[in-house]
């Protein structure tokens, strides 16, 4: 009887350790629920951190835009970020001595306007000889194509360089604006922040 039980005990001390051996297979390896919670966070946060790069010996950071789904790189050094706008429709960046100034914004015109508003009417609009909202502008520079466009040129003593492009339906701006005497810094930051604009 009493080695019967012995028996028992050790068959059922057997299969314990056997099935708590099998469970374990990837022992140092596995990663809990809460853990693979963490680590989701935190590649979440990663990518909505704006990324740093360089070109040409400046450092530019990506602004995103998550209400609107757009975004644009900006010279981190030469431009400082002013805050989204309450509506979160865009930012302002500024050169310390506020003589260039970059506006990102989604341009609600198309929300304002009648039914079948285009890339085409708004470009018309802002290349047209009385522009209201620009009545100081000379364009030197227009370039359109079938969801975007680019005006540059000079709005009184500064030189202009805008980019439109309609985007999930949606027109979508930015708006550079520097001295006529920084043309040669911020050239090849404009085109840096055009080809990046998307």
């Amino acid at each position: 009887m009493k080695y019967s039980i012995s028996l028992c005990l050790s068959v059922i001390l057997i299969i314990f350790l056997w099935s708590c051996n099998t469970g374990n297979t990837n022992k140092g390896v596995s990663i809990s629920t809460e853990d693979t919670t963490m680590i989701t966070k935190d590649t979440i946060k990663e990518i909505q951190q704006p990324i740093a790069h360089d070109e040409g010996g400046i450092h530019y950071k990506t602004y995103n835009n998550n209400t609107y789904n757009y975004s644009v790189d900006y010279p981190q050094d030469i431009l400082f970020p002013q805050g989204e706008s309450g509506s979160g429709d865009g930012q302002i960046f500024k050169s310390k001595d506020e003589t260039c100034t970059l506006w990102v914004y989604r341009d609600f015109r198309d929300n304002m306007s009648e039914a079948g508003y285009t890339i085409e009417t708004a470009y018309k609009q802002d290349t047209e000889k009385d522009n209201a909202d620009h009545p100081k502008r000379e364009i030197t520079y227009k370039h359109a194509d079938s969801n975007s466009y680019v005006i540059s040129g000079l709005d009184g003593n500064k030189i202009f360089y805008q980019k439109t492009i309609m985007k999930d339906k949606q027109l979508v701006t930015f708006l550079l604006e520097y001295k006529k005497k920084d043309k040669a810094q911020y050239q090849a930051i404009t085109e840096h922040i055009s080809r990046s604009f998307r």
